[in-house]
């Protein structure tokens, strides 16, 4: 990431181990405000405060929507993989317009095959829009290369869609190995 604020960096920071951790989302917005107080060009904790607003319980959207815009706003600071998030993200949730989602999180996965943001979140995209078959092998990528919980929940979903309920079950049966705490899914 990007900023000229050693204090915005070391809050951002913060912030980001923190909501990666499954911590307090409250506190996570308060320190990527206090990131953007201190550098209100640092494009990255605006995107990240328009993520973990709505984890905290701001549920309007109208707060996340602003951050996401002010992360667009300042994108060009950003390199290549960090600025593909960011229009994808803007384009979801501000803009509405798919195609430009999916666009840009393909131009992401042109310079890094394997980031695991846009592979979940073009899978999950695909999946609802009835192309699960073509989300399938991105999510068995994410699979492949992450830990992350919903990138079996999304394999899952996508292989249910497909009718393929042995394949299915099998990724389920491994969420619940991996993860034999987790309330998801039932």
């Amino acid at each position: 990431v990007s900023t000229s604020s050693l204090e915005a960096l070391k809050k951002y920071s913060q912030a980001v181990r923190l909501d990666d951790s499954g911590g307090d989302p409250v506190l996570a917005v308060q320190l990527m405000e206090e990131a953007v107080a201190a550098d209100s060009t640092f494009a990255m904790a605006w995107r990240k405060l328009a993520v973990v607003l709505p984890q905290a319980g701001n549920l309007s959207g109208a707060e996340a929507r602003d951050a996401a815009s002010r992360a667009y706003q300042y994108r060009d600071r950003l390199p290549a993989v960090e600025r593909g998030l960011t229009e994808a993200y803007y384009h979801n949730v501000v803009t509405g317009n798919q195609e430009k989602t999916e666009a840009a999180y393909r131009a992401v996965l042109a310079v890094n095959p394997d980031e695991p943001t846009s592979l979940n979140n073009l899978g999950l995209m695909l999946t609802v829009q009835g192309k699960a078959a073509e989300a399938e092998p991105l999510l068995r990528r994410l699979v492949g290369t992450t830990s992350m919980q919903s990138g079996l929940l999304n394999l899952f979903t996508a292989l249910d869609a497909q009718g393929k309920t042995a394949a299915a079950d099998s990724v389920l049966a491994e969420f619940r190995r991996l993860y034999p705490e987790s309330t998801r899914p039932d």
